[in-house]
């Protein structure tokens, strides 16, 4: 039984990889196809217009989409799936709408101030963040499902058709940041229509009420309820978090020029998007299974032992961090020209800095899954908002100082402030977990 269960969780463990890895090499791929077609500065404006898409995600969906993950086994393992599936319904409903009505707002206002070169960027942008937040919440679901070959087919396509599809539009109409913006919401239509196959053939018979045990309206409410309320942190930091990972570009942009926000775009899915992928294939295997290992978190022996296992991972993940940072500071140069145009080679010296940012803030994430484990995220509300603030305002100081080197400075500080306070935070409620009886127990036996 356990060596069987071994070969299970390896089997799982190779698909997260696999998917990750994909969607690593289609990025690159995509870095280096879409910088054959935009020069720097129109790099920059599709980046700039990037930072709407990133607010939907850390306001909206990705809030809704954490809770879909912490709160399906417990839906399933209370029986109570389908009314859990109609409250994210019902909740992706309402952000889908949100967006759409900023998105329309914005729209109409720039045609009046007749600015359609950006409103038709902002259009694309808001289409793509729409679909791109639906994507995301069927990708958690399936992962929470631990239908790992769906997650892996969605993450590397995903990526392969975003920058494929850009490419292409720039190639066919004109090369500009609204074509590949156009690219980018083409793909999310695609992904999207995957996800619902993939969706009616996996999940779909499972949040089908059977006939005479139909859910109660109450259980529906309840489920609405604990997503709403787990993930109000989310959104509450979310806001916070959307101007510090945006804020770098936009100080670029305000002190120095679109050129420099199209070098740092591609230093920051060069070094800091690569790593940050390969720890959340650590995120993206255990959570489900530490979810589902921990339960309501009700019971301290159960929640004991998922803090020790991510006390682990929060170590392994800091390990990796130095060995890549370490590993791209002698390897920058080869890097680039591999992956980018020439006209981007000057500035790979600033790699490996941005390699160790993204590793440590992504080691952070790791070790908050401590405090999702115990279903307190609103434990993460100072570290998430302090450090967003403190990162957004080196932003614009290092840019107006140095330009695109304070930049990356910035958010290296920014990176390593968020670590340190998120894991003497785990560390302390680890503590608080370890001082409980039956942990004690436990650790005894």
């Amino acid at each position: 039984m356990a060596l069987n269960r071994l070969k299970h969780l390896g089997q799982e463990f190779f698909f997260v990889g696999l998917g990750q890895a994909l969607a690593i090499l289609f990025g690159l791929f995509g870095i280096r196809l879409i910088t054959r077609v935009l020069d720097p500065p129109q790099y920059g404006e599709l980046s700039l217009a990037l930072t709407v898409f990133t607010l939907s995600q850390q306001l909206l969906f990705g809030p809704i989409a954490g809770a879909v993950a912490r709160f399906y086994a417990a839906s399933k393992e209370n029986g109570e799936f389908p009314a859990f599936v109609r409250s994210v319904n019902r909740v992706g409903l309402y952000s889908g709408l949100t967006t759409l009505a900023v998105g329309m707002a914005a729209i109409f206002l720039l045609f009046l101030l007749n600015q359609l070169h950006v409103a038709a960027l902002t259009a694309f942008t808001f289409v793509f963040s729409l679909l791109s937040g639906w994507n995301t919440i069927f990708e958690q679901l399936q992962n929470a499902a631990r239908h790992r070959v769906v997650v892996a087919w969605h993450q590397a396509i995903s990526q392969l058709f975003k920058f494929l599809l850009a490419y292409l539009f720039c190639i066919w109409f004109v090369s500009s940041s609204q074509s590949a913006m156009a690219g980018y919401a083409a793909s999310a239509i695609l992904i999207l229509l995957s996800q619902i196959f993939f969706y009616r053939l996996k999940l779909a018979h499972a949040s089908t009420d059977k006939p005479g045990e139909i859910a109660p309206d109450r259980f529906s409410a309840d489920w609405f309820k604990n997503i709403t309320s787990y993930a109000s942190p989310f959104m509450m930091w979310g806001v916070f978090t959307w101007i510090q990972l945006s804020s770098d570009r936009w100080a670029l942009q305000l002190f120095s020029s679109t050129n420099d926000v199209g070098f740092y775009t591609v230093l920051y899915q060069l070094g800091y998007y690569p790593i940050t992928i390969l720890s959340s294939v650590l995120v993206q295997f255990v959570s489900p299974i530490l979810f589902e290992r921990v339960g309501d978190g009700n019971d301290p022996q159960r929640l004991f032992s998922t803090q020790k296992i991510t006390r682990r991972l929060t170590l392994f993940s800091l390990g990796l961090t130095i060995l890549l940072s370490l590993v791209v500071l002698f390897i920058h140069a080869p890097i680039f020209r591999l992956l980018t145009a020439p006209g981007y080679w000057k500035v790979s010296s600033y790699l490996p800095f941005l390699v160790l940012s993204g590793g440590l803030f992504a080691t952070g994430q790791v070790s908050a899954l401590v405090l999702l484990n115990s279903r307190k995220p609103n434990i993460l509300l100072p570290p998430k908002i302090s450090t967003a603030l403190i990162g957004t305002c080196l932003n614009f100081v290092f840019s107006y100082l140095a330009g695109l080197s304070g930049v990356i400075v910035a958010n290296l500080a920014f990176s390593i402030l968020y670590f340190w306070w998120v894991f003497i935070l785990a560390e302390a409620e680890s503590k608080k977990a370890l001082r409980s009886p039956i942990s004690r127990e436990a650790v005894s036996q």
